[in-house]
């Protein structure tokens, strides 16, 4: 059972993926499971975003990695999920823990059509209808 904490750095462009637990004991000071750097450097040239994920193995797997950095690009750039974020960071009472895990049971098959991503070397592409 893996609860994870999302926090992010954007003066590193950084984004640290911690154990919840870890976080409550330490804060700040919590080991990161992920690790995930974006390199901003082709964005406006290009139009595109590098990033680089590293993972503590005995921490998380990389597939469970994976699915983490997924699901973390799909609730903040997709219109219809970002209001359950916008919901946890403002009204905390107000969320409901297990929409979420049902959501997340039925986006297994939206993980693989995401948006272009590469991770560790795998690249996803979405197939436009």
């Amino acid at each position: 059972n893996l609860s994870i904490l999302l926090q992010h750095q954007p003066e590193i462009n950084t984004c640290l993926f911690t154990n919840l637990d870890d976080y409550r004991r330490y804060a700040h000071n919590a080991t990161p499971c992920i690790t995930v750097t974006y390199f901003l450097d082709l964005m406006k040239s290009k139009g595109i975003v590098l990033m680089r994920g590293d993972v503590a193995p005995s921490l998380v797997t990389v597939e469970e990695a994976k699915a983490l950095e997924i699901y973390m690009h799909l609730f903040y750039m997709e219109d219809t999920k970002f209001p359950k974020v916008l919901q946890f960071n403002q009204t905390p009472e107000e969320f409901q823990f297990n929409e979420i895990v049902d959501l997340l049971s039925d986006m297994e098959d939206a993980r693989l059509k995401s948006a272009d991503m590469v991770l560790d070397g795998e690249i996803l592409n979405e197939k436009k209808s």
